[in-house]
């Protein structure tokens, strides 16, 4: 953990819901 990545706006479809969150580095999981 050299490097401090960008926040990535992710947006994520469930349940025909839209669910919009930031992840740090990934530490998201995408099913």
């Amino acid at each position: 953990m050299g490097q401090v990545p960008q926040m990535v706006r992710v947006v994520a479809v469930r349940e025909g819901e839209e669910i919009t969150y930031d992840r740090p580095d990934g530490s998201g999981n995408l099913a």
